[in-house]
């Protein structure tokens, strides 16, 4: 099988692997997993169970096979697993479905904190203030 080109974005959070770069020996053995059952969703216990590999190993593997062009996907709600996408179809209502509404839930929280951060420093600054300062101002007790 051979591996899609390497997905290359201007901000990706990851080195892109470079063309013909070698998967390691645990991204081979669960993509090899993936490509023997098409379709299927699998769990990480499951995938944990059936490579004999630790938690960690596999979420390694997956995060490697997406560095290297390999489109796997998740989700949360049942059923829930990952799989490797079929389909160019596949890959958009992933994105669309999780990772946008991940993108603007994160964007919605960073806006709240970024509110709570101005008034914290608004009232740091007047309780630096002079309490005849405070009081005058009409912030004072």
């Amino acid at each position: 099988m051979t591996a899609p080109r390497p997905l290359r974005t201007q901000r990706a959070p990851w080195r892109a692997a470079r063309a013909g770069e070698p998967l390691p020996k645990d991204a081979q053995r669960l993509l090899q997993h993936f490509s023997s059952s098409p379709g299927t969703l699998w769990t990480r216990d499951s995938l944990v169970a059936s490579l004999g590999m630790n938690d960690r190993a596999v979420r390694k593997a997956i995060e490697t096979l997406r560095h290297h062009g390999f489109a796997v996907l998740s989700r949360t709600e049942a059923p829930g697993g990952y799989w490797l996408a079929r389909t160019a179809a596949e890959v958009e209502e992933f994105r669309e479905r999780a990772l946008v509404s991940r993108i603007i839930t994160l964007s919605e929280e960073s806006r709240a904190l970024l509110r709570i951060q101005r008034a914290m420093k608004t009232r740091e600054q007047a309780a630096a203030l002079s309490p005849a300062l405070q009081f005058a101002m009409g912030i004072g007790a």
